[in-house]
Protein backbone atom coordinates (compact mmCIF):
# COMPACT_ATOMS: atom_id res chain seq x y z
CA UNK A 1 0.00 0.00 0.00
CA UNK A 2 2.84 2.39 0.84
CA UNK A 3 4.53 1.92 -2.54
CA UNK A 4 1.26 2.43 -4.42
CA UNK A 5 0.44 5.51 -2.33
CA UNK A 6 3.79 7.11 -3.14
CA UNK A 7 3.35 6.34 -6.83
CA UNK A 8 -0.14 7.84 -6.77
CA UNK A 9 1.09 11.09 -5.20
CA UNK A 10 3.95 11.37 -7.70
CA UNK A 11 1.59 10.74 -10.61
CA UNK A 12 -0.82 13.42 -9.40
CA UNK A 13 2.02 15.93 -9.09
CA UNK A 14 3.15 15.07 -12.61
CA UNK A 15 -0.44 15.38 -13.84
CA UNK A 16 -0.90 18.86 -12.38
CA UNK A 17 2.42 20.03 -13.82
CA UNK A 18 1.58 18.56 -17.20
CA UNK A 19 -1.83 20.25 -17.27
CA UNK A 20 -0.36 23.64 -16.36
CA UNK A 21 2.33 23.35 -19.04
CA UNK A 22 -0.25 22.42 -21.65
CA UNK A 23 -2.40 25.40 -20.67
CA UNK A 24 0.50 27.82 -20.90
CA UNK A 25 1.62 26.49 -24.27
CA UNK A 26 -1.83 26.59 -25.89
CA UNK A 27 -3.13 29.49 -27.96
CA UNK A 28 -6.35 29.55 -25.92
CA UNK A 29 -7.87 27.88 -22.88
CA UNK A 30 -10.26 25.88 -25.04
CA UNK A 31 -7.49 24.66 -27.30
CA UNK A 32 -5.53 23.39 -24.29
CA UNK A 33 -8.29 21.14 -23.05
CA UNK A 34 -8.79 17.54 -23.98
CA UNK A 35 -11.95 15.43 -23.95
CA UNK A 36 -14.45 16.19 -21.20
CA UNK A 37 -15.11 13.36 -18.72
CA UNK A 38 -18.10 11.17 -19.68
CA UNK A 39 -18.47 12.79 -23.11
CA UNK A 40 -17.59 9.49 -24.81
CA UNK A 41 -18.96 7.10 -22.20
CA UNK A 42 -22.14 6.22 -24.11
CA UNK A 43 -20.14 5.32 -27.20
CA UNK A 44 -17.76 3.21 -25.14
CA UNK A 45 -20.61 1.36 -23.41
CA UNK A 46 -22.05 0.49 -26.81
CA UNK A 47 -18.64 -0.74 -27.91
CA UNK A 48 -18.38 -2.94 -24.83
CA UNK A 49 -21.81 -4.36 -25.61
CA UNK A 50 -20.93 -5.09 -29.25
CA UNK A 51 -21.11 -8.65 -30.53
CA UNK A 52 -17.32 -8.95 -30.74
CA UNK A 53 -16.74 -7.68 -27.20
CA UNK A 54 -19.49 -9.83 -25.71
CA UNK A 55 -18.10 -12.89 -27.50
CA UNK A 56 -14.65 -12.28 -26.02
CA UNK A 57 -16.06 -11.75 -22.55
CA UNK A 58 -18.23 -14.82 -22.95
CA UNK A 59 -15.24 -16.98 -23.86
CA UNK A 60 -13.28 -15.63 -20.86
CA UNK A 61 -16.24 -16.22 -18.55
CA UNK A 62 -16.72 -19.76 -19.83
CA UNK A 63 -13.02 -20.46 -19.34
CA UNK A 64 -13.18 -19.14 -15.77
CA UNK A 65 -16.23 -21.32 -15.10
CA UNK A 66 -14.36 -24.40 -16.28
CA UNK A 67 -11.36 -23.58 -14.09
CA UNK A 68 -13.62 -23.09 -11.08
CA UNK A 69 -15.62 -26.30 -11.53
CA UNK A 70 -12.93 -28.67 -12.82
CA UNK A 71 -10.70 -28.62 -9.76
CA UNK A 72 -7.97 -26.58 -11.48
CA UNK A 73 -8.60 -23.59 -9.19
CA UNK A 74 -8.11 -25.56 -6.00
CA UNK A 75 -5.13 -27.47 -7.40
CA UNK A 76 -3.33 -24.27 -8.43
CA UNK A 77 -4.13 -22.62 -5.10
CA UNK A 78 -2.73 -25.56 -3.11
CA UNK A 79 0.38 -25.80 -5.31
CA UNK A 80 1.14 -22.08 -5.07
CA UNK A 81 0.63 -22.01 -1.31
CA UNK A 82 2.91 -24.99 -0.69
CA UNK A 83 5.58 -24.48 -3.36
CA UNK A 84 5.76 -20.75 -4.14
CA UNK A 85 4.48 -18.66 -1.26
CA UNK A 86 7.06 -17.43 1.22
CA UNK A 87 8.44 -14.22 2.78
CA UNK A 88 9.75 -13.02 -0.59
CA UNK A 89 6.50 -13.57 -2.46
CA UNK A 90 4.53 -12.00 0.39
CA UNK A 91 6.66 -8.85 0.20
CA UNK A 92 6.24 -8.62 -3.57
CA UNK A 93 2.50 -9.27 -3.28
CA UNK A 94 2.13 -6.49 -0.73
CA UNK A 95 3.68 -4.01 -3.18
CA UNK A 96 1.56 -5.18 -6.13
CA UNK A 97 -1.70 -5.28 -4.15
CA UNK A 98 -1.70 -1.52 -3.56
CA UNK A 99 -2.14 -0.81 -7.26
CA UNK A 100 -5.57 -2.42 -7.19
CA UNK A 101 -6.97 -0.43 -4.26
CA UNK A 102 -10.09 1.70 -4.65
CA UNK A 103 -8.32 5.04 -4.25
CA UNK A 104 -6.98 4.67 -7.78
CA UNK A 105 -10.49 5.42 -9.05
CA UNK A 106 -10.11 8.94 -7.65
CA UNK A 107 -6.53 9.26 -8.89
CA UNK A 108 -7.58 8.54 -12.47
CA UNK A 109 -10.65 10.72 -11.98
CA UNK A 110 -8.29 13.58 -11.14
CA UNK A 111 -6.40 12.94 -14.37
CA UNK A 112 -9.68 13.04 -16.31
CA UNK A 113 -10.70 16.36 -14.75
CA UNK A 114 -7.32 17.95 -15.45
CA UNK A 115 -7.33 16.69 -19.03
CA UNK A 116 -10.87 17.86 -19.73
CA UNK A 117 -10.92 21.21 -17.93
CA UNK A 118 -7.33 22.49 -17.63
CA UNK A 119 -4.89 21.20 -20.25
CA UNK A 120 -4.34 18.00 -22.17
CA UNK A 121 -1.13 16.01 -22.61
CA UNK A 122 -0.22 12.40 -23.42
CA UNK A 123 0.13 11.45 -19.76
CA UNK A 124 -3.22 13.04 -18.90
CA UNK A 125 -4.90 11.32 -21.84
CA UNK A 126 -3.56 8.03 -20.50
CA UNK A 127 -5.01 8.74 -17.07
CA UNK A 128 -8.33 9.85 -18.51
CA UNK A 129 -8.61 6.63 -20.50
CA UNK A 130 -7.89 4.67 -17.32
CA UNK A 131 -10.78 6.46 -15.63
CA UNK A 132 -13.07 5.87 -18.59
CA UNK A 133 -12.19 2.17 -18.56
CA UNK A 134 -13.22 1.97 -14.90
CA UNK A 135 -16.51 3.71 -15.61
CA UNK A 136 -17.25 1.39 -18.52
CA UNK A 137 -16.03 -1.85 -16.98
CA UNK A 138 -17.19 -1.63 -13.36
CA UNK A 139 -20.87 -2.48 -14.02
CA UNK A 140 -19.82 -5.69 -15.78
CA UNK A 141 -17.37 -6.51 -12.98
CA UNK A 142 -19.93 -5.97 -10.21
CA UNK A 143 -22.59 -7.97 -12.05
CA UNK A 144 -20.35 -10.96 -12.69
CA UNK A 145 -18.96 -10.87 -9.14
CA UNK A 146 -22.40 -11.14 -7.60
CA UNK A 147 -24.18 -13.33 -10.16
CA UNK A 148 -21.39 -15.92 -10.20
CA UNK A 149 -21.25 -16.08 -6.42
CA UNK A 150 -17.75 -17.58 -6.18
CA UNK A 151 -15.98 -17.65 -2.81
CA UNK A 152 -12.44 -16.92 -1.61
CA UNK A 153 -9.84 -19.54 -0.65
CA UNK A 154 -9.83 -18.07 2.86
CA UNK A 155 -13.60 -18.39 3.35
CA UNK A 156 -14.79 -20.89 5.93
CA UNK A 157 -15.86 -23.21 3.15
CA UNK A 158 -13.53 -21.84 0.48
CA UNK A 159 -15.07 -22.90 -2.81
CA UNK A 160 -14.40 -21.39 -6.25
CA UNK A 161 -17.50 -23.01 -7.75
CA UNK A 162 -20.21 -20.64 -8.84
CA UNK A 163 -23.28 -20.37 -6.62
CA UNK A 164 -25.35 -17.44 -7.91
CA UNK A 165 -25.77 -14.58 -5.43
CA UNK A 166 -24.02 -16.54 -2.67
CA UNK A 167 -20.88 -14.38 -2.62
CA UNK A 168 -19.20 -11.64 -4.69
CA UNK A 169 -15.69 -12.88 -5.46
CA UNK A 170 -16.21 -14.45 -8.88
CA UNK A 171 -13.92 -11.86 -10.50
CA UNK A 172 -10.99 -10.11 -8.85
CA UNK A 173 -11.63 -6.40 -8.47
CA UNK A 174 -8.01 -5.67 -7.58
CA UNK A 175 -6.87 -7.39 -10.78
CA UNK A 176 -9.37 -5.36 -12.82
CA UNK A 177 -8.33 -2.05 -11.26
CA UNK A 178 -4.59 -2.61 -11.59
CA UNK A 179 -4.54 -4.16 -15.05
CA UNK A 180 -6.18 -1.22 -16.82
CA UNK A 181 -3.30 1.32 -16.60
CA UNK A 182 -0.76 -1.22 -17.85
CA UNK A 183 -2.97 -2.42 -20.71
CA UNK A 184 -3.66 1.17 -21.75
CA UNK A 185 0.03 2.06 -21.55
CA UNK A 186 0.98 -0.93 -23.67
CA UNK A 187 -1.46 0.12 -26.37
CA UNK A 188 -0.40 3.78 -26.27
CA UNK A 189 3.27 3.35 -27.14
CA UNK A 190 4.75 2.36 -30.51
CA UNK A 191 6.93 -0.38 -29.06
CA UNK A 192 6.25 -4.09 -29.27
CA UNK A 193 8.60 -4.97 -26.42
CA UNK A 194 7.06 -2.35 -24.11
CA UNK A 195 3.61 -3.67 -24.94
CA UNK A 196 4.65 -7.18 -23.91
CA UNK A 197 6.24 -5.95 -20.67
CA UNK A 198 3.15 -3.87 -19.86
CA UNK A 199 0.91 -6.87 -20.53
CA UNK A 200 3.00 -9.05 -18.20
CA UNK A 201 2.95 -6.39 -15.46
CA UNK A 202 -0.82 -6.09 -15.81
CA UNK A 203 -1.02 -9.51 -14.14
CA UNK A 204 1.12 -8.50 -11.13
CA UNK A 205 -1.71 -7.50 -8.81
CA UNK A 206 -3.75 -10.50 -9.88
CA UNK A 207 -0.87 -12.76 -8.90
CA UNK A 208 -0.68 -10.98 -5.52
CA UNK A 209 -4.31 -11.92 -4.84
CA UNK A 210 -3.51 -15.53 -5.67
CA UNK A 211 -0.45 -15.41 -3.41
CA UNK A 212 -2.45 -13.90 -0.52
CA UNK A 213 -5.18 -16.54 -0.96
CA UNK A 214 -7.79 -13.88 -1.62
CA UNK A 215 -8.75 -15.16 -5.07
CA UNK A 216 -8.52 -18.29 -7.17
CA UNK A 217 -6.83 -18.25 -10.56
CA UNK A 218 -10.18 -18.27 -12.42
CA UNK A 219 -11.20 -15.12 -10.55
CA UNK A 220 -7.93 -13.42 -11.48
CA UNK A 221 -8.35 -14.41 -15.13
CA UNK A 222 -11.92 -13.09 -15.19
CA UNK A 223 -10.99 -9.78 -13.57
CA UNK A 224 -8.21 -9.32 -16.11
CA UNK A 225 -10.53 -10.27 -18.96
CA UNK A 226 -13.08 -7.62 -17.96
CA UNK A 227 -10.29 -5.04 -17.77
CA UNK A 228 -9.07 -6.02 -21.23
CA UNK A 229 -12.59 -5.70 -22.64
CA UNK A 230 -13.00 -2.23 -21.12
CA UNK A 231 -9.67 -1.11 -22.56
CA UNK A 232 -10.60 -2.33 -26.03
CA UNK A 233 -13.99 -0.62 -25.80
CA UNK A 234 -12.55 2.76 -24.82
CA UNK A 235 -9.90 2.62 -27.51
CA UNK A 236 -12.36 1.88 -30.30
CA UNK A 237 -12.30 5.56 -31.28
CA UNK A 238 -8.53 6.09 -30.88
CA UNK A 239 -7.08 7.76 -33.99
CA UNK A 240 -3.81 5.81 -33.86
CA UNK A 241 -1.80 3.34 -31.81
CA UNK A 242 -0.16 6.19 -29.97
CA UNK A 243 -3.54 6.90 -28.39
CA UNK A 244 -2.97 10.66 -28.50
CA UNK A 245 -6.21 12.63 -28.65
CA UNK A 246 -6.79 15.87 -30.44
CA UNK A 247 -7.04 18.79 -27.96
CA UNK A 248 -10.04 21.06 -27.84
CA UNK A 249 -12.73 18.53 -26.90
CA UNK A 250 -12.69 16.21 -29.92
CA UNK A 251 -11.11 12.81 -30.30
Amino acid sequence: MIVAGIVAVVLLIVAVGSAVRALRAAESVRAARGVRPFSQTGTHYRSLMSRRSLLKLGVTTAGAFVLAHSGVDTAVEKWHTSRVRGPGSDAAAEAFKGFGERFWFFVWGGFALLDGFVGSSPVLQWGRRNFECLIVGLPALWTIQRVGGGGRPTDEHGDPRWRPMHDDNTASGHTFMAAIPWLNAGKSVESAWFGKIAWALSWGTGWSRLNDRKHYVSQVVLGHGIASGAVEATRSDAPSRTGMDVPGGEE
